[in-house]
């Protein structure tokens, strides 16, 4: 993934006006003092140069990026995988957040050409519970 050309890394965000529109979408969020971060199976270090690639890196800080070789989601598993959920608890109880103060999503789509795409949403208020929107 380190060797994917510009046009690559842009294609696989879903294109230019893609990562136009996730730019301003870091911008309201950034600007009303979130605090963002990916939790990802990928490694850190993919993640931060694709970020880099397309002037998105600067929204988040190198330590709030997890990939799958970060020390902290490693030692995070259920039944052998790795389990994000229990990575973003012990961030929050290190952070002492309270559950409505932070959330978990992630977006699915049958095609980046499409604009339909599955949204889920995890609730961090024990017992976790997960949603799907349409």
């Amino acid at each position: 993934m380190l060797n994917m050309s510009p046009a690559e890394i842009v294609a696989n965000f879903g294109g230019q006006e893609r990562v136009a529109r996730l730019e301003r979408m870091l911008q309201r969020l950034c600007a009303a003092g979130t605090r963002l971060m990916i939790i990802s199976l990928g490694r850190t270090e993919c993640i931060a140069a694709h970020l880099k690639a397309v002037n998105l890196l600067r929204y988040f800080k190198g330590e709030d990026i997890y990939g799958r070789d970060s020390p902290d989601l490693r030692k995070h598993r259920c039944g052998g995988l790795f389990c994000k959920a229990l990575l973003i608890l012990e961030i929050m109880t290190r952070a002492q957040w309270l559950s409505d103060e932070a959330s978990f999503s992630f977006f699915l789509s049958f095609s980046l050409s499409e604009e339909r795409a599955f949204c889920f949403f995890l609730s961090l208020k024990p017992p976790l519970s997960l949603s799907l929107t349409l």
